[in-house]
């Protein structure tokens, strides 16, 4: 009987990884890098990322597939015009996201991930970037019957937010209104809504019709009486809502919330609408005379 040969295989040892090198001594290389020194790096490409952001507008909309309720849909000036924000803002925080979990997390706290939709209205595979500091948020505020009820659930997916949410309900700091007269006696509710957001700092809205002086340099500070050949609009709706402006907007003034005034769907306030003891008052931001005290009555 020939012999029997008995083969074993005894598989190789998984290769290990080449270790680094000695650092020299003096020097500072990967053997002596500490993670916290590491992470003070991360933070500061974290800084270059959002170092020269511009500021994205966002309409807020409610979503009952969402499981957030609440989602953001970026709002742009003409159907034609197409928007970088959102791919900008990818590749510049691409590098520090990729490294860990930990740096990730350090990411997502200056560019806050938030459900967004498409175009078309479908909820996006990608979650938006949204820098709280800086982006403005359009509120949904109903312009016709048919958006009444999405404004209702709208307004009780704020006051009640579900845990997907409660990102989205800490981002908003910035609250955009379309129409002035938004702020009304018949929207009381709605507006006292706005109180919910615990960072909300400031609510603007367009100014309407205005003729500017286009002769005049110098612009006062103070505490003003809206001017009637100025701000028609503007005039006309504090002349309406005197009487009721002071008990609407009491919950959002007790909270330090600004009522600010754009002269056109921008970014850039020029007026403050004021309440109070003396009825609604104006203050310019951009004032700039050295003869007028800025909180004293004129």
């Amino acid at each position: 009987m020939p012999d029997i040969q008995i083969f074993s295989f005894q598989p190789k040892e998984a290769p290990q990884p080449m270790p680094l090198r000695e650092t020299p001594p003096g020097k500072v290389g990967p053997a002596s890098l500490p993670r916290e020194l590491f992470l003070k790096i991360v933070d500061s490409l974290v800084d270059d990322v959002t170092a020269w952001e511009t500021p994205a507008s966002w309409k807020l909309e409610y979503c009952y597939d969402a499981p957030s309720k609440l989602v953001v849909k970026e709002e742009r000036m003409t159907i034609a015009e197409t928007s970088h924000s959102q791919m900008k803002r990818f590749q510049r925080s691409r590098l520090p996201s990729q490294i860990d979990r930990e740096t990730r997390l350090m990411v997502n706290k200056k560019l806050v991930r938030i459900t967004m939709l498409t175009e078309n209205g479908a909820i996006s595979p990608i979650d938006a970037w949204v820098r709280p500091d800086i982006d403005r948020f359009v509120a949904l505020c109903a312009a016709g019957k048919d958006l009444r009820n999405q404004e209702l659930y709208f307004r009780q997916a704020m006051i009640l937010p579900t845990p997907a949410c409660d990102s989205l309900i800490k981002s908003i700091q910035r609250l955009h209104l379309p129409q002035l007269e938004y702020i009304s006696r018949k929207n009381a509710a709605a507006i006292a809504s706005f109180a919910a957001l615990p960072h909300l700092r400031e609510i603007s809205t367009i100014v309407g019709n205005w003729a500017p002086d286009l002769n005049e340099r110098i612009v006062h500070h103070g505490m003003r009486k809206i001017d009637r050949k100025t701000y028609p609009t503007l005039h006309n709706w504090a002349e309406r809502h005197e009487s009721t402006f002071a008990s609407i907007f009491r919950p959002l003034k007790n909270k330090g919330v600004k009522l600010l005034v754009d002269m056109m769907i921008s970014d850039n306030p020029f007026l403050e609408i004021c309440d109070t003891e003396k009825g609604i008052r104006i203050k310019n931001l951009i004032a700039n005379c050295n003869c007028c005290s800025h909180d004293k009555f004129y």
